[in-house]
């Protein structure tokens, strides 16, 4: 059916480049909406970062889409790219897909190398869940790559596994302990540790055992 329009609604729906479809993108997930910027250029800053993510969504799914034919249904929506891109800058993964979901989620989130830990500059606390040997983060500390130990890029470095294993102590003892140590950065596993605790990390499975030879140490 033919239909008369303003010349003017014709002329911006044909050359605004989908400038409305970018911003309503842009709207859904956006980082600033809460928040109080106090210098000028943070809006143009945050602007800035939110107009790459949503030109890297329309990137992605125009790649899939038409570029590799992929079916609709298997490409991630907003919400979950920009899940991935925040695992992805943390340095993380998903530990699990997500059972409840009827297909399966594309990741443009790839594990971690051991070189590239170092670009974090905060080291990796430890905890009874980091150092669990199946299932925790740090549970790398125990292959048989090669781990050495590099000067701490921390300000004030404490050994990360003295500082776990005298927690539940008096809190003058353990800090006594932590401090007046020689301490570096493994490579691999990026956690802070003294030269005594380094082969004991790397090597010493069990929690409770672990625990014991550090404070033996």
């Amino acid at each position: 059916m033919k239909f008369l329009r303003p010349n003017i609604v014709d002329q911006y729906n044909m050359n605004m480049n989908g400038v409305d479809i970018a911003d309503q993108l842009r709207n859904h997930y956006r980082i600033d909406r809460w928040m109080r910027k106090r210098k000028w250029w943070w809006s143009i800053w945050w602007w800035g970062i939110q107009v790459l993510l949503v030109n890297a969504y329309v990137l992605y799914r125009t790649a899939h889409i038409h570029v590799w034919k992929q079916d609709k249904k298997s490409v991630m929506t907003q919400y979950d790219f920009r899940y991935q891109i925040v695992l992805a800058w943390l340095g993380m993964c998903p530990k699990k897909e997500d059972a409840s979901r009827k297909r399966p989620i594309d990741s443009i989130c790839s594990s971690v190398t051991s070189r590239e830990t170092l670009s974090i500059k905060k080291a990796r606390p430890i905890s009874n869940f980091t150092l669990d040997p199946a299932t925790g983060l740090l549970k790398g500390r125990l292959d048989s790559n090669f781990h050495f130990i590099v000067p701490s890029q921390s300000k004030y470095p404490v050994c990360a596994l003295c500082r776990w294993a005298n927690s539940d102590e008096d809190n003058d003892r353990s800090a006594a302990r932590v401090r007046g140590k020689s301490i570096g950065t493994c490579d691999v596993c990026n956690v802070n540790l003294c030269l005594k605790c380094f082969k004991i990390f790397h090597t010493v499975g069990n929690l409770d055992k672990l625990r014991s030879e550090v404070r033996k140490e």
